[in-house]
């Protein structure tokens, strides 16, 4: 994993956080937000994955959001053992990074806010491209909870593009009726 940009780019823009954090202290907002990202990120993978990576009509306007992401996730279906479709890129990392942050300074007017977002962001982001590789390498987890992740991950892709759009948490599926028949 560590062999791409997109995981170096994220991991030192994660000890930058972290630095920043230990530099100006952690306060209850900063937990809350870097806590509720992590233990929704089911739900945040589950909303990208079918909005973004696959172009379902986004609810109520039904727009269609098709660009650069839809287009390399398409080609990551017809192949998904190919790295380059397997992993996000330093740029679009650079690149969201950038967004979350001044979206943090923007709209909480709130540069340590948008520091606490990025860092949930990122944990997040870690832990769906870990998922991520796991579902597409020949490595059987031994944890359960790993295993059920991986394995939904993998009838995403051989049975039923529509459904299991969870990378790292089935929560998500089962909620929002895409986990193919409730398997």
């Amino acid at each position: 994993m560590l062999s791409h940009s997109g995981p170096k780019v994220a991991l030192l823009a994660l000890v930058l956080c972290l630095i920043y954090r230990g530099e100006h202290g952690w306060f209850w907002i900063d937990v809350v937000i870097v806590s509720s990202m992590f233990f929704l990120r089911g739900f945040l993978e589950w909303t990208f994955h079918k909005y973004v990576w696959h172009s379902h009509p986004l609810p109520l306007v039904h727009w269609k959001i098709k660009g650069p992401i839809a287009i390399m996730h398409a080609n990551h279906h017809k192949n998904p053992y190919a790295s380059e479709g397997l992993i996000f890129g330093g740029p679009g990392v650079l690149a969201v990074c950038a967004l979350i942050t001044g979206g943090g300074l923007l709209v909480l007017q709130s540069f340590s806010l948008g520091v606490s977002f990025l860092t949930g962001f990122l944990l997040v982001l870690m832990v769906h491209e870990w998922h991520h590789v796991l579902a597409h390498s020949n490595i059987d987890p031994i944890s359960p909870l790993f295993r059920r992740a991986v394995m939904c991950h993998r009838l995403h892709h051989h049975e039923d593009a529509r459904a299991y759009m969870g990378v790292s948490s089935v929560l998500a599926d089962k909620v929002m009726g895409t986990n193919g028949g409730g398997q």
